[in-house]
Order: C-alpha cells, then structure tokens, then sequence
C-alpha cells in the first residue's frame, strides 16, 4: 500500500469524489453560441439582400432569375430556423447551468447574463415570437413580449453603449413603433 493513501496502491481504483457521481448538465458553449450568432447575422443579410433584390427584378418584369434566388430563400430560411434552434437549445442549456450555481462559475454566469449580445439576440427571439402572435391575433400575448424585448434592447443601450449602436437604436426604434401600432385587445 502507498503511503500516500489507499487508493494509489496499485490495482485499486481512486474514490469518485461526490461532485462527480451526479449526473452532470449539458454545459453552456459559450464559443459555439457566439459563432452560431455571427452566421445568424450573416444568413439574415443575405437573405435580406436577396429578398430586396427579387422584389426589384420583380417589379422592374425580370423574373430570369427568380426561381434560383427563391430556391435560395428557402435554403437560407431553413439554415435560419436550424441555427435559431440551436441557439434557443443552447439557451436552455445556459439555463439549466444556471439553475444549478456548481455548473457554472459565479463570474462566468453573472459575465455571460452582461453579454450585450446575449441580451440583444434574447430580444430579437422576443420580437420574432411577438410578430408572430399578433399575425395570429394574439395582441395582449405578442405586446408582452415586445415589452419584454424592448426592456433588453434598452438594457444593451445603457449598460453598453459602445455595442453596436446603430443596431440597437434601430432595434429599439422598430419595438417602439410597433408596441404603439398595436391595438389595445386581441382581435
């Protein structure tokens, strides 16, 4: 037996420290998160670039080349969807760490809830999702959560000024107007 304790003698395996025999929770990817971000952004000029495009063949008669940039669209849609999914598992996942403080370090939690573009794309998904309740007349649903959402997007406004200001003003400009054009009650 060694003398620095049983377990290194040979032939015999170490204790499993307690922290350890708990199942873990999937842990939050930070990088792969910000990566997905950035090919989010990327995805959706383009597909705003070529919608704008298309639009103007079509109203200038030049439908030569609608099909392929429609094909496109979809593709590009699709890809949008897949890489949103991922993020909102990812958030989950972010979540969950959080819900169990061992999961995830004090300074790397409180560190990735201040991440401006965390919040930022938090109030974008509010946005999207309050767009599309109030297509289905769901109003008081979808003025929630763009109260929500413009509550994050002025959250990156204040604490982070220097982020992306342009976007933001933009972001917060469009939640304004269309909290305001909202009706009172669902249709």
């Amino acid at each position: 037996m060694s003398a620095l304790g049983p377990h290194l003698a040979v032939g015999v395996e170490p204790p499993v420290p307690p922290a350890q025999e708990k199942t873990e929770k999937p842990a939050y990817d930070r990088r792969a998160y910000d990566e997905r971000n950035e090919a989010l952004r990327r995805l959706l000029a383009e597909s705003k670039e070529l919608s704008r495009r298309v639009m103007e063949d079509q109203k200038r008669g030049r439908t030569g080349n609608t099909k392929e940039a429609m094909t496109r669209l979809v593709e590009l849609q699709r890809e949008i969807q897949r890489l949103e999914d991922a993020q909102i598992e990812e958030n989950r996942k972010f979540q969950a760490a959080e819900s169990d403080k061992s999961a995830v370090p004090q300074d790397a939690d409180s560190e990735l809830l201040a991440d401006p573009s965390n919040l930022y794309f938090e109030g974008w998904l509010l946005s999207r999702d309050a767009e599309k309740l109030k297509t289905e007349g769901k109003v008081t649903d979808s003025r929630q959560k763009l109260e929500r959402a413009l509550k994050l997007f002025e959250q990156v406004a204040s604490n982070n000024p220097d982020w992306k200001p342009e976007m933001v003003k933009g972001r917060l400009k469009q939640t304004k107007e269309v909290l305001s054009s909202l009706p009172q009650k669902d249709n």
